[in-house]
């Protein structure tokens, strides 16, 4: 699947799904989320475009080497 071409369903953060779990009230048929990003050498910042409502956001997730 191309990265580009893939939609997010409004409810599937992991906060609502933990606290769903928490609750006792999650499903199996419950939706969760997660990207993975590897790389053969360190992975220092990831760029993550997405829109929401229509309008566009860029986010930069920098790595340090104490956190990895």
């Amino acid at each position: 699947m191309d990265i580009d071409d893939l939609t997010v369903n409004v409810g599937t953060s992991p906060s609502a799904n933990h606290k769903k779990l928490d609750d006792g009230t999650a499903f199996k048929k419950d939706e969760i989320y997660e990207v993975s990003v590897l790389h053969n050498e360190a992975i220092n910042e990831v760029h993550i475009n997405y829109s929401y409502l229509g309008i566009s956001f860029n986010d930069l997730v920098i790595f340090n080497e104490t956190s990895q």
